[in-house]
C-alpha cells in the first residue's frame, strides 16, 4: 500500500515536471524554428523581388539563374524548417496526450477513493453521532485522539475534493492546448504542401533556364573573358594603389600606420563578421575564390571578391570608417571606389553617380554612389565587393554580417 502511494506521488511529480518544463523546452525550440523560418521567407521575398525586376527588363541571363538557384536553396531551407516544426508539434501533441491520459487515470483512482470516503462517512453518520462518540471516550487522551482523527479525516476529504477540481481544470487546459496543436499541425501541413509545389515549379524553371543558357555558350564564354579582363585590370590597379600607399608612407618616414589608422585597422579587424553590407538589401550571387561555372561544364571561374545582386538604383555604402584613396573607371565595369581602413582596403565596383572624391573621410554606411542599373546589362544592379589586408585578398562574406 505504501509502495502504491509512493508510486502515485512520483507519477504526479513526473506529470508536473512535463507540464512545467517539458513544454517550455519544446516552446523555445519552436520559437527558434519560427524565427528561422521568418528570416528565410524574407530572403525568399528579396530574391523574388530582384528576380522579377530582371525578368521584366531582359531575356534569360546567368544572373537570373544564380538568383533563382539561391531562391531554391532558401525554399528548401524553408521546407526543412517546416518539417522540423511539424516534428515538434507532433511531440507536443504526444506529450499532451500522455499528460491527459495520466491525469485521467489518476482522476479515476482519486474519484474511487473519494467515493469510498463518502460512503464510509455516511455509514458512520448513520451508525453513531459524532458528539456521543467523543463523549464516550474513556479519558481525555482518547477523546483528543478521536477529535484529531476526525479533523484529519475531514481535511483528507477536502484535499481529495480539491485534487479532483484541480485535475479537471488542468485537463480542460490540456484539452484546449491539444486542439490548438492539432490545428497548428494542419496549418503547417498545408503550408508545406504549398511550398513544395512552389519548390518543384522553381526547380523545373531552373532546369529549363539551364538548357536555354547552354545554347548560348559562345555568349557566356565571351562574358567570362570580359569579366576576367576587368578582374585583371582591377587587381592590377589595387596592387598599384597599395604600393603607392606604401611608398607614400616611406616617403614621409612612416614605416608604420599612424595612430589614427592603427585604431581604424584594429576596429575593422575586430568587427569581422559584423560589418554592414555595401547595399541595404542584396543577395550574394557569386562567391569568393575559384569555383565551377553555373552553366558551362568543366569551366572554372575565379572571383577576387563577391558579387551582390540588389534592387534598382540601390545606394552603395562604405562598410566601415576610412579614407577614399582612389576612384577608378574601368571599361565595362563603370566606376570603382577604393577606401582605406588602416592596412585594410575595401573595393566597390560597378558604381555610377559617385558621391565621394579622393581624400574624403567616410563613415560606416555613408553613401558613396549608386549601383549601375542598366536593364539590358548582365551587370545591372550588381555590386562587386572586395576586401584586402595589405596585398592579400580576403573573402568579404566572412567579414560582412550574416
Amino acid at each position: 500500500m505504501i509502495w502504491k502511494k509512493d508510486s502515485r506521488y512520483w507519477g504526479m511529480l513526473l506529470i508536473l515536471w512535463v507540464i512545467m518544463f517539458g513544454g517550455e523546452c519544446l516552446c523555445q525550440a519552436r520559437k527558434e524554428l519560427e524565427e528561422e523560418r521568418a528570416k528565410t521567407m524574407r530572403e525568399i521575398e528579396l530574391t523574388n523581388l530582384i528576380l522579377k525586376k530582371t525578368e521584366k527588363s531582359r531575356k534569360q541571363s546567368l544572373n537570373q539563374l544564380i538568383i533563382l538557384r539561391r531562391k531554391i536553396e532558401n525554399r528548401n531551407k524553408y521546407v526543412n524548417t517546416l518539417e522540423k516544426e511539424i516534428i515538434l508539434v507532433d511531440k507536443k501533441i504526444e506529450e499532451n496526450s500522455w499528460v491527459m491520459n495520466s491525469l485521467e487515470n489518476d482522476l479515476k483512482k482519486i474519484k474511487k477513493e473519494y467515493e469510498k470516503i463518502i460512503i464510509s462517512s455516511n455509514k458512520k453518520s448513520k451508525n453513531q453521532d459524532n458528539i456521543i462518540y467523543f463523549l464516550a471516550s474513556k479519558n481525555y487522551g482518547q477523546a483528543y485522539r478521536r477529535i484529531k482523527y476526525y479533523q484529519q479525516y475531514a481535511a483528507y476529504r477536502k484535499r481529495q475534493a480539491k485534487k479532483i477540481i484541480a485535475i479537471n481544470k488542468v485537463l480542460e487546459i490540456k484539452e484546449a492546448e491539444l486542439e490548438m496543436e492539432r490545428d497548428k499541425k494542419q496549418d503547417l501541413l498545408r503550408i508545406r504542401k504549398t511550398e513544395k509545389e512552389k519548390l518543384n515549379a522553381e526547380k523545373d524553371k531552373k532546369n529549363r533556364m539551364v538548357l536555354s543558357l547552354r545554347k548560348k555558350e559562345k555568349k557566356l564564354r565571351n562574358e567570362i573573358k570580359t569579366r576576367e579582363r576587368i578582374s585583371r585590370e582591377l587587381e592590377k590597379e589595387i596592387v598599384r594603389i597599395i604600393e603607392e600607399e606604401r611608398e607614400r608612407e616611406r616617403g614621409k618616414g612612416m614605416l608604420k600606420l599612424t595612430p589614427e589608422e592603427e585604431i581604424i585597422a584594429i576596429n575593422f579587424s575586430s568587427n569581422k563578421g559584423k560589418l554592414p553590407w555595401p547595399a541595404e538589401r542584396g543577395v550574394v550571387i557569386e562567391k569568393f575564390g575559384e569555383h565551377m561555372h553555373p552553366v558551362l561544364k568543366n569551366v572554372r571561374i575565379k572571383n577576387n571578391g563577391i558579387d551582390i545582386a540588389t534592387i534598382d538604383k540601390a545606394e552603395i555604402r562604405a562598410i566601415f570608417d576610412g579614407e577614399v584613396r582612389k576612384i577608378v573607371a574601368i571599361k565595362g565595369a563603370n566606376n570603382t571606389v577604393l577606401i582605406k581602413h588602416g592596412n585594410f582596403f575595401s573595393v566597390y565596383q560597378n558604381l555610377v553617380e559617385v558621391s565621394v572624391k579622393k581624400g574624403d573621410k567616410v563613415k560606416t554606411k555613408q553613401k558613396i554612389g549608386i549601383v549601375y542599373s542598366d536593364k539590358e546589362s548582365e551587370r545591372g544592379n550588381v555590386i562587386h565587393l572586395e576586401i584586402w589586408e595589405n596585398n592579400v585578398k580576403m573573402n568579404p562574406e566572412t567579414w560582412i554580417a550574416k
